[in-house]
């Protein structure tokens, strides 16, 4: 939805907007919302992908700590970790609506699946789940929007231009590379 609309135009053109249903993948022994007490696990899916993915840095546990501090994240609704049946976190997705409200709407949907078991569809199961609650953060945020104003409305997913299966994922489900 990059093209500027109205208030009434972007809720038209984004119809129903149902909530996101909890992915469903074999793999996956269990879905849920990350906790504090999640921090560890993680930061390890992370670092774990990270090797893989952009080899030259690693994700701090910080950075990961910090988001459960940040007003406008809601790890309850915002994020899903998928656990095998070993009680390891293999999945993260997040969609973060960004606070500012300049005439954009601006949803990044992150995550990572672990090495290990990457190939067998849970990062397309993820991403669904992502694409569902971007929308929902954003029909949600529409009634409180200046409706004279001409609007934008985005889910953004970043990967590294070398990480093909990231960007496959991605095209896959409709969205378009733009640098």
């Amino acid at each position: 939805m990059d093209e500027a609309s109205t208030v009434a135009e972007l809720g038209r053109r984004l119809g129903e907007v149902p909530p996101p249903e909890v992915p469903q993948h074999p793999y996956v022994a269990a879905w849920r919302a990350p906790t504090e007490d999640d921090i560890d696990a993680v930061h390890a899916l992370m670092a774990a992908a990270d090797t893989v993915d952009h080899p030259t840095w690693i994700t701090p546990r910080d950075e990961v700590a910090d988001t459960f501090d940040l007003p406008h994240i809601d790890h309850r609704r915002d994020s899903i970790i998928g656990v095998d049946a070993g009680g390891r976190v293999v999945a993260l997705g997040s969609a973060f609506l960004h606070p500012s409200r300049a005439g954009a709407l601006t949803v990044t949907l992150g995550g990572c699946v672990h090495p290990e078991v990457r190939g067998r569809g849970i990062g397309t199961a993820v991403l669904a789940w992502q694409r569902a609650r971007g929308r929902q953060h954003i029909a949600e945020v529409l009634p409180s929007l200046d409706g004279t104003t001409a609007w934008t409305a985005d889910l953004k997913v970043y990967a590294e231009e070398s990480n093909a299966p990231h960007r496959r994922i991605a095209e896959a489900a409709g969205m378009v590379p733009e640098r």
